[in-house]
């Protein structure tokens, strides 16, 4: 299984986090792999091909990393990324764009999906922690993602939830 510290592009590089709106199952996950890799054999920006890796982690997670120093990701670029994704949505039948859904580690620190009124819910009724470690897909540069990514609930714009 992939992780975090799996892409050997620059920490500079630009990230875009894509979740799953549920865990996807091994044929969705060689549907995935294969489409990202030929996405990325033609991903290019103005004729100039993307210096770019695409993960996809914990089968829930799709991570796309751009190395900007050698071609900058234009709008129209950025706009087929996302129709890629899109694509996999309708094929899979499954939410990568939506944010309703946070992803957090439970207590034997595997990873949990939850609705996200259902998890401040939990929050403010302390059946959640507020050190309880979530994802944090918000991140814009391979440096934050790899040291950033999973962070307490409290260091997240959830902290702001009364406990």
């Amino acid at each position: 299984m992939n992780t975090v510290n799996d892409f050997t592009l620059p920490l500079h590089s630009r990230v875009w986090i894509y979740q799953s709106s549920r865990f996807l199952a091994p044929p969705e996950v060689e549907t995935v792999l294969q489409t990202t890799q030929e996405f990325l054999a033609e991903w290019n920006s103005h004729g100039n091909q993307l210096s770019a890796e695409i993960q996809l982690l914990h089968n829930l997670f799709l991570v796309i990393a751009v190395d900007e120093a050698a071609a900058m990701a234009s709008g129209c670029s950025i706009d087929k990324s996302v129709r890629m994704v899109k694509q996999l949505e309708n094929k899979l039948n499954v939410s990568l764009t939506g944010r309703t859904t946070l992803a957090y580690l439970d207590e034997s620190k595997n990873i949990q999906l939850k609705n996200l009124a259902d998890f401040k819910k939990q929050m403010e009724n302390g059946n959640i922690s507020p050190q309880t470690v979530i994802f944090n897909n918000l991140l814009s540069t391979l440096a934050d993602f790899k040291s950033n990514w999973t962070i307490p609930a409290s260091q997240s714009w959830l902290g702001d939830i009364r406990i």
